[in-house]
Formats: C-alpha cells, sequence, structure tokens
C-alpha cells in the first residue's frame, strides 16, 4: 500500500474501523473546542459529529503516512521526524509546517538555556 495515496489510506482506514477498535473524540469535548473560537455563533447538533469525525481522519491519516515511514526504517516507533516527514509529503497539509517550525524553535531555545 502507497503511504502517499490518499484513496488507499481512506479504504484502509475505513476497512480496519469495527465497533471492538473505533476510537471516537468525546462530542462533548470538540463542542466545547468549537465555542471557544469567537466567530461560531451557532453550532448545530450534527456539527461537531462531523469535525470530530474528520479530526478522526486526519489524525489517522498523519499517523498512518508516519508509521509507514516508520516501518520502511524497521522501527516500531513513531518519532517527531517521521510526522515532519509526513506532514511535508502532503501539500493539503502545508499549514502544519508553520507549527512545526515554532516547536522546534522553542525546543532550540530550550536546549540553549538549559
Amino acid at each position: 500500500m502507497d503511504p502517499h495515496d490518499s484513496s488507499s489510506f481512506l479504504a484502509h482506514f475505513m476497512g480496519a474501523i469495527t465497533k471492538e477498535t473505533a476510537r471516537r473524540l468525546p462530542i462533548s469535548r470538540v463542542r466545547a473546542i468549537c465555542r471557544t473560537v469567537p466567530s461560531v455563533t451557532l453550532l448545530s447538533s450534527e456539527a461537531p459529529v462531523l469535525i470530530g469525525k474528520l479530526v478522526e481522519l486526519f489524525i489517522a491519516d498523519v499517523t498512518y503516512r508516519a508509521g509507514a515511514l516508520a516501518q520502511s526504517q524497521d522501527r516500531i516507533s513513531i518519532t517527531l521526524d517521521d510526522l515532519h516527514y509526513a506532514i511535508s509529503r502532503i501539500p493539503e497539509y502545508d499549514f502544519l509546517n508553520i507549527l512545526l517550525a515554532i516547536k522546534d524553535d522553542s525546543n532550540e531555545t530550550g536546549a540553549q538555556s538549559v
């Protein structure tokens, strides 16, 4: 399975979900996070459910791609470098590169002050 092919990931992800293995984000938590956005004044009952599912798919996609890289290097743990690689390979996730750069800068600053 090609780790860069979104359609194969989605088919794999949806096929792997069973009632026993399904991990769901708490809808109440998703709703609370949505309410912290000042521009959100009204929230339908379906919106947190859909947002929660999209976040689950997003997390699964990034970890699947990072895990594929770790497996290709005969490792069982996903590292921050694996996540960097997975995010940098997906154009839709370019917005995360700035967050990773901020995290890297804070790690370097913390290491220098010790």
